[in-house]
Protein backbone atom coordinates (compact mmCIF):
# COMPACT_ATOMS: atom_id res chain seq x y z
CA UNK A 1 0.00 0.00 0.00
CA UNK A 2 2.75 2.42 0.90
CA UNK A 3 4.53 1.80 -1.93
CA UNK A 4 2.14 1.77 -4.35
CA UNK A 5 1.82 5.43 -2.74
CA UNK A 6 5.03 6.06 -2.94
CA UNK A 7 4.85 5.40 -6.59
CA UNK A 8 2.07 7.00 -7.70
CA UNK A 9 3.46 10.43 -6.42
CA UNK A 10 6.56 10.03 -7.91
CA UNK A 11 4.85 9.14 -11.78
CA UNK A 12 2.75 12.52 -11.05
CA UNK A 13 5.58 14.54 -10.36
CA UNK A 14 7.72 13.60 -13.04
CA UNK A 15 4.91 14.90 -15.09
CA UNK A 16 5.94 18.65 -13.59
CA UNK A 17 9.51 18.30 -13.88
CA UNK A 18 11.78 18.39 -17.05
CA UNK A 19 15.52 17.31 -17.66
CA UNK A 20 17.82 19.89 -18.61
CA UNK A 21 17.46 19.20 -22.29
CA UNK A 22 14.38 20.16 -22.57
CA UNK A 23 14.18 22.99 -19.69
CA UNK A 24 16.73 24.50 -22.42
CA UNK A 25 14.66 23.90 -24.96
CA UNK A 26 11.42 25.07 -23.48
CA UNK A 27 13.01 28.43 -22.71
CA UNK A 28 14.63 28.69 -25.75
CA UNK A 29 18.17 29.00 -24.37
CA UNK A 30 21.34 27.15 -24.72
CA UNK A 31 22.26 24.19 -22.04
CA UNK A 32 25.42 26.51 -20.95
CA UNK A 33 22.87 29.48 -19.70
CA UNK A 34 20.65 27.00 -18.31
CA UNK A 35 23.74 25.94 -16.15
CA UNK A 36 24.61 29.48 -15.61
CA UNK A 37 21.37 30.67 -14.75
CA UNK A 38 21.23 27.34 -12.21
CA UNK A 39 24.75 28.26 -10.68
CA UNK A 40 23.65 32.07 -10.28
CA UNK A 41 20.47 31.19 -8.39
CA UNK A 42 17.90 32.11 -11.48
CA UNK A 43 16.71 28.64 -11.69
CA UNK A 44 16.56 26.56 -9.02
CA UNK A 45 16.81 22.79 -9.51
CA UNK A 46 15.84 19.34 -8.46
CA UNK A 47 18.57 17.18 -8.15
CA UNK A 48 17.72 13.29 -7.79
CA UNK A 49 20.66 10.42 -8.00
CA UNK A 50 22.83 12.91 -9.96
CA UNK A 51 20.25 13.74 -12.41
CA UNK A 52 18.77 17.52 -12.43
CA UNK A 53 15.53 18.81 -13.56
CA UNK A 54 13.59 22.08 -13.49
CA UNK A 55 10.59 22.48 -12.01
CA UNK A 56 7.45 23.13 -14.75
CA UNK A 57 6.74 26.02 -11.98
CA UNK A 58 10.16 27.33 -12.37
CA UNK A 59 10.29 27.04 -16.35
CA UNK A 60 6.95 28.78 -16.17
CA UNK A 61 8.12 31.61 -13.67
CA UNK A 62 11.14 32.16 -16.18
CA UNK A 63 8.80 32.39 -19.27
CA UNK A 64 6.57 35.37 -17.82
CA UNK A 65 9.58 37.64 -17.70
Amino acid sequence: MIQSCIMTKLIVDTAEVYDTNEAARLLKIGYATLYRWIKDGKLIPIRIGGRTFIPKSEIERKRSR
